[in-house]
């Protein structure tokens, strides 16, 4: 492959592995969300309830992407937000039951996309994939 094509490469690929997440969500029921919800349903199970500025941190989003998916998921029942702080400028989000719920289903698309990308690589390739990744990512911040 030639150079120049590595962007428009890396882009095909996070395009199809999102469309693959996508239809394993359905497959697990999931109807109502897309994988960006995914993410954040994954950071308030590990960490949460986080404010949003903390949520948008942990996804490396910006404020305004957070407050749109979280809109979506507290008018489809997976979150709810408040202010338990002093400084009412502040919110947090936390999962509702709905949300602990779909958080497995999630995982368990989230897995079987991940056996999708790392078919065909041995222990190896796959460790050196993440290096190589994780470098490339870096290089960004």
């Amino acid at each position: 492959m030639k150079p120049e094509f590595i962007i428009h490469l890396l882009s095909r690929t996070r395009d199809r592995i999102q469309k693959h997440l996508s239809a394993e969500f359905q497959k697990q029921g999931i109807q109502d969300l897309v994988p960006a919800h995914g993410g954040v349903l994954f950071a308030l199970g590990k960490d949460g309830p986080l404010t949003m500025s903390e949520l948008a941190k942990w996804l490396d989003r910006t404020n305004s992407t957070i407050t749109a998916l979280l809109d979506k998921m507290e008018e489809t029942g997976y979150i709810k937000r408040s202010k338990p702080y002093e400084d009412e400028r502040v919110t947090s989000a936390e999962l509702t039951e709905k949300g602990k719920g779909a958080l497995d289903l999630v995982q368990k698309a989230s897995r079987a996309t991940l056996l999708r990308i790392n078919k065909d690589l041995d222990q190896k390739e796959r460790d050196e994939f993440f290096r190589i990744l994780t470098k490339i990512y870096s290089n960004f911040e």
